[in-house]
């Protein structure tokens, strides 16, 4: 059915139709989640059917991105990041699962924690798709980022060595870092806004990302230096305190040393690496 829906809506697309249908894809869209009783938060929903919505208003965001039409886009993955608010909080990826419980439960807890990325990765690739000026992406960033944080034991337990002991329950802290949601999203944020010339959006999401996201604050960090360099003097070493002090507070000194070394090696570039140093 779904795809069925799916090749007319392109059809209309294709003659310059996008308003009718965004608005097909969305109606029948609303129709088919009723129909599985989206109205009573899950109860009796089949998650079969959920899934062939989501495929159903991420493809068709694709298509319309394809055509321009961000707005219209943008819509669509917001309707998506509803589903998965209260839908698709994957079982089993917000409690860790303890050596001593049955092994099905940790197939159970493997398999949610698969559905999760697979999600997450739906997402990723809407979203690096929209312009960084589409008015709606900062509400599509912060509700993607807060339903990752349902998930934050599952990052717990990608970062750290399976002989360190997790939380148990969600009631447990874990890391600052890792209870503001998931760094590879983090990551892929601040990338995209830092790529597109938005320093200080990405700042924020590149402190929370992993490793290679210091990395990248740190290059981002010194070319923004450079610009401001051209209109007037600046301390570089302000610059790179303000990286290293954050992710030193954020309890990851390597990503802070990862961070000044990115930082260096593009002022060695132009012939500033020596301030810092001497």
């Amino acid at each position: 059915m779904s795809s069925r829906i799916l090749t007319s809506a392109k059809a209309q697309m294709e003659a310059g139709e996008f308003y009718e249908a965004h608005q097909k894809l969305r109606t029948l869209a609303n129709r088919y989640m009723n129909s599985v009783g989206v109205s009573q938060r899950g109860k009796g929903v089949s998650a079969r059917n959920v899934e062939k919505t989501i495929e159903l208003l991420c493809g068709g965001a694709s298509t319309l991105l394809e055509y321009q039409q961000s707005t219209s886009a943008a819509d669509l993955i917001s309707y998506v990041l509803d589903i998965y608010t209260h839908h698709r909080v994957p079982p089993g990826c917000a409690v860790r699962v303890n050596d001593a419980q049955e092994s099905t439960e940790s197939t159970h807890e493997d398999t949610g924690i698969r559905t999760y990325q697979s999600d997450r990765q739906r997402i990723c690739d809407l979203l690096v798709k929209l312009p960084a000026t589409e008015t709606s992406l900062p509400g599509l960033i912060s509700t993607f980022i807060k339903w990752s944080t349902k998930c934050r034991h599952a990052f717990w337990l990608r970062e750290h060595p399976v002989s360190v002991t997790a939380p148990t329950d969600s009631t447990q802290s874990v890391p600052a870092y890792l209870a503001a949601g998931d760094p590879e999203i983090h990551h892929l944020v601040g990338t995209y806004l830092g790529g597109a010339g938005r320093y200080e959006a990405a700042e924020p999401h590149l402190l929370l990302g992993t490793e290679e996201s210091a990395r990248r604050l740190g290059q981002f960090a010194s070319e923004a230096w450079e610009r401001v360099q051209a209109t007037q003097s600046t301390d570089p070493g302000l610059w790179a305190i303000r990286g290293v002090l954050q992710l030193l507070a954020l309890h990851k000194p390597h990503a802070a040393y990862l961070f000044w070394e990115a930082f260096t090696k593009h002022l060695d570039s132009v012939s500033a690496g020596e301030v810092l140093r001497g």
